[in-house]
């Protein structure tokens, strides 16, 4: 067995003690619970989660292996002892017995309670921890210890470490992830918006909320993000083999061309639809489309041109202004009905100008 000191912590009366220790001994001891498994005083764990952590520590970013993360894991686990460990105490202050022989670890298994931060410890099972993690590096980390905790305080415990937490929001987690090259395949996406939010020519220009940004009436970037990858706005642009600049420009120009169809500012929103959201996931969704016809009329993709196929809406969908507050108006209120309502008028949209596309007058521009 093997001395640790640990310093102890008084809140309210109540003592408990931290602890710093080698996270792949401490695992070792902790309660025998299945991944899934119901738990007393909170959630089961998941495997999935447990062999992200464990990618994280030895290095590994989960989305790309090749990537280099720092591993480092600051924050505490919590931690009860349930039996056979001991609290003690002699000259030096406070201290515990961890075992360090195969046979100590036998007799010291399921001793320890996790109380939060299990996926943490778990990580370091034999069986998750990763290849590329070296048995012999040094790995510390610090543990929050109590001594035989009574049922209600462990649940007391969990529920104020996770129900009271305040989630940190995805946009801000999308910043940190580009500084870090950690979007992947997205960044190429990222980057797109934060270039309509910054240049001149684009009608959403400092209207888009970048990290921790707050702006009235402004969009998320994480939302356009998502909208243009999932509208396939992104990938049709970058299947013409065009540089992001020029992407940008082709994209402001569309979205001008609704400005002067439905007479509003993207960078001044009002009480209209079109300038929300859900207005623009609409649009976006249509976009494809729009490009594609301009493609076939081998017309440049400019704000007049793609007004010219805007402005045909009306007719092909026998709605006059889809964004009123009409029956209409329900589509915009839920993501799914939005799309739902922009891929029904796409179909509408294309068919229109296949049925008047040898209607075109052949003598303009003679």
């Amino acid at each position: 067995m093997k001395k640790y000191y640990i310093n102890k912590v008084e809140q309210n009366g109540k003592e408990f003690f931290v602890l710093v220790a080698d996270p792949r001994i401490i695992v070792r001891m902790i309660l025998n619970v299945k991944a899934g498994q119901e738990q007393a005083s909170q959630r089961p764990w998941n495997e999935g989660r447990v062999r992200e952590i464990a990618k994280y520590v030895a290095g590994k970013f989960k989305e790309d292996d090749n990537k280099k993360s720092v591993g480092l894991i600051p924050n505490a686990p919590i931690l009860n002892i349930k039996n056979t460990v001991a609290v003690e105490k002699d000259s030096a202050g406070y201290y515990i017995e961890l075992p360090e022989t195969e046979l100590e670890f036998k007799q010291f298994s399921d001793t320890i309670e996790v109380i939060d931060g299990q996926h943490r410890i778990r990580a370091f099972m034999p069986e998750y921890i990763d290849v590329d993690f070296s048995e012999n590096k040094k790995y510390d980390m610090v543990f929050t210890l109590f001594d035989k905790m009574p049922e209600k305080e462990k649940r007391e415990i969990f529920m104020i470490t996770n129900e009271k937490q305040v989630k940190v929001p995805s946009n801000l987690l999308r910043l940190f992830k580009r500084e870090l090259d950690l979007l992947k395949g997205d960044e190429v996406v990222y980057d797109l918006v934060v270039e309509l939010n910054k240049e001149d020519f684009s009608p959403l220009k400092s209207r888009i909320m970048i990290g921790a940004q707050k702006i009235t009436k402004g969009y998320q970037e994480s939302q356009v993000s998502k909208i243009l990858n999932k509208s396939d706005t992104y990938k049709v642009l970058n299947a013409r083999n065009i540089d992001q600049t020029t992407m940008a420009k082709i994209i402001s120009n569309y979205l001008c061309a609704w400005e002067k169809s439905y007479d509003v500012k993207f960078n001044d929103p009002g009480k209209d639809t079109i300038t929300k959201i859900s207005g623009l996931r609409y649009i976006f969704f249509l976009f494809p489309a729009c490009l594609e016809i301009l493609a076939n009329r081998k017309k440049p993709a400019n704000p007049d041109e793609f007004k010219k196929i805007v402005d045909l809406l009306p007719d092909a969908t026998e709605i006059d202004d889809v964004f009123t507050d009409d029956a209409t108006a329900p589509s915009f209120r839920g993501e799914g009905a939005t799309i739902q309502l922009a891929k029904d008028h796409t179909m509408k949209l294309k068919a229109f100008e296949q049925q008047n596309q040898n209607n075109y007058d052949i003598s303009e521009g003679i």
